[in-house]
């Protein structure tokens, strides 16, 4: 067991060390259910479009746990991917880069799963199972330090789980809490270490609002359009206050010019009953909800523009 336990802080801390050599490193993080696995897969696919488009742009995912490839594939197939299983995981990189004259600028975005208020994730090794767990306390602190000591976050929030919606739209996890408090303490946590620490500076937060399309229309007829930047700030203010107030803090020291807002969705079908209400369509199989593909294209209809914009915004704030 000992040498288990060397063994398992030793893969990680070789893994840590191996990405200094990228000129920028983001972390998605999030709650369990805030679709960072399936952002990944759509990022995937709006790189690969980008790749297509862009002489100068390349990009490749590197696998920290065995099948993030498929996710991408599930996608385009009308399946979300499995659930992520609670516990200490770190997914994979979404590894991007931009060639010029001048040479190249890379940016790492790592996939790694939080749970609220304790950051908690693992590098691992391929294994039977898709994820593997840490073993020990001192190999998810390698992680967290890893988590902290990051450029940049890229913070995903399932909107579908906010309070006050007029159907169940989204079943959350049974130990999952107010998508408000676990965000306000996961952004709290990553900016006391910041203010404690010599670690880097943070160069932008983007924040991701998941699951969008399962909420748009109810939205929209609140007068809050999650596409619009003055009424993005409202919904903000209306249903996650402990964030706002968490990110206050840090665009008074650094500027609201470093917090970008995204909506983020893979629109799912859906079948309006006759009393108005919304139903989601979900497969017959039970695995999940239905995608509405482009089949022309072999694509999931996700959030394309959004995806685009936030290849954008990385390269604009971390490739530069």
């Amino acid at each position: 067991m000992a040498s288990l336990i060397r063994d398992s802080i030793e893969m990680v801390k070789d893994a840590v060390s191996g990405s200094s050599k990228f000129d920028k490193r983001l972390i998605t993080v999030g709650i369990r259910g805030a679709s960072k696995t399936t952002f990944l897969g759509c990022l995937h696919l709006a790189c690969d479009l980008l790749s297509i488009q862009d002489k100068n742009f390349t990009h490749f995912i590197d696998e920290k746990v065995g099948g993030m490839r498929k996710v991408a594939s599930q996608l385009c197939r009308g399946y979300f991917p499995e659930a992520t299983p609670p516990g200490l995981i770190y997914e994979a990189d979404e590894v991007m880069t931009w060639h010029t004259s001048l040479g190249k600028k890379t940016v790492r975005l790592a996939f790694a799963e939080t749970a609220g208020e304790d950051i908690e994730t693992l590098i691992g090794p391929y294994r039977k199972s898709m994820y593997y767990k840490a073993p020990t306390y001192r190999s998810a602190e390698i992680l967290n330090q890893y988590i902290c000591d990051s450029n940049g976050y890229v913070l995903t929030i399932p909107v579908s789980q906010i309070p006050g919606l007029p159907q169940v739209v989204d079943e959350p996890p049974d130990d999952l809490e107010d998508p408000d408090l676990n965000a306000a303490r996961i952004l709290s946590r990553i900016f006391a270490h910041k203010k404690r620490t010599h670690s880097p500076r943070i160069d932008g937060i983007a924040v991701l609002w998941t699951k969008s399309d399962m909420v748009e229309e109810w939205l929209r007829a609140k007068g809050m359009d999650l596409h619009n930047p003055v009424t993005a700030r409202t919904f903000l203010t209306t249903y996650f206050r402990q964030t706002a107030s968490v990110l206050k803090d840090f665009a008074l020291e650094h500027g609201w010019d470093k917090i970008k807002f995204f909506p983020m969705f893979v629109q799912v079908e859906k079948t309006v009953l006759p009393d108005g209400s919304v139903q989601f369509n979900k497969w017959p199989d039970g695995k999940g909800y239905k995608i509405i593909l482009d089949e022309e294209n072999n694509l999931p209809s996700f959030a394309m523009k959004s995806s685009f914009d936030f290849i954008h915004w990385v390269k604009e704030t971390f490739a530069k």
